[in-house]
């Protein structure tokens, strides 16, 4: 994997661990738009000319469309006012999908999992999914939220454990995930666990 497309795998998971094992829970978007619609955030300056080039059009351009009024052009950087709010973000379509997802600022990229604030209150079913199923596996053992892979789960590990995610009722969606991403061994009878 190269450096940004592991950063972003990382960001749309969280490590799951008691200090022995570690489980990765996937992060399933609902495509409710709440985080889009409710939480406003600006591309750090480093994302602006990023954004802009996906977009087909200059720096000012983007400027002067999304984020306010330019104030001096530099050679080496330009210095504007910001006078138009993103909240809603101007990226969001109709139908609840991202027009710029590819390009997506780190904020977009790391939330709810990894934002100082979690989902910032605003309901979102996606990290309502993960926290029920990350206080499902972390029953009765103190599991935290790693920053590395640890050893992963054992044959009769992961009955328990995916015993324990399942009575989280998740999606469809995160389970598939779930047995995809943590390579839960085939012939564990994963519809019937102990």
């Amino acid at each position: 994997m190269v450096q940004d497309e592991e950063e972003l795998f990382w960001a749309q998971h969280l490590l799951y661990s008691n200090g022995e094992v570690t489980v990765l829970i996937p992060f399933v978007c609902f495509r409710c738009g709440k985080c889009c619609r409710e939480v406003s955030i600006h591309p750090a300056p480093a994302d602006i000319p990023v954004i802009a080039r996906f977009l087909g059009i200059s720096v000012e351009q983007f400027i002067t469309d999304y984020l306010g009024e330019i104030i001096k052009v530099g050679s080496e950087s330009i210095e504007f006012m910001r006078t138009k709010s993103w909240k809603p973000c101007p990226f969001l379509s109709t139908s609840n999908v991202c027009t710029i997802y590819q390009v997506r600022t780190h904020p977009c990229r790391s939330y709810p999992l990894h934002t100082d604030s979690g989902d910032r209150g605003i309901g979102c079913p996606g990290y309502k999914q993960v926290r029920r199923v990350a206080s499902a596996i972390g029953q009765g053992v103190p599991y935290f939220a790693s920053e590395s892979i640890g050893k992963r789960p054992e044959y009769l590990e992961w009955k328990r454990i995916y015993g324990k995610f399942l009575r989280a009722k998740p999606s469809d969606e995160m389970t598939k995930a779930f047995i995809r991403l943590n390579n839960i061994p085939r012939e564990l009878n994963l519809c019937n666990p102990l």
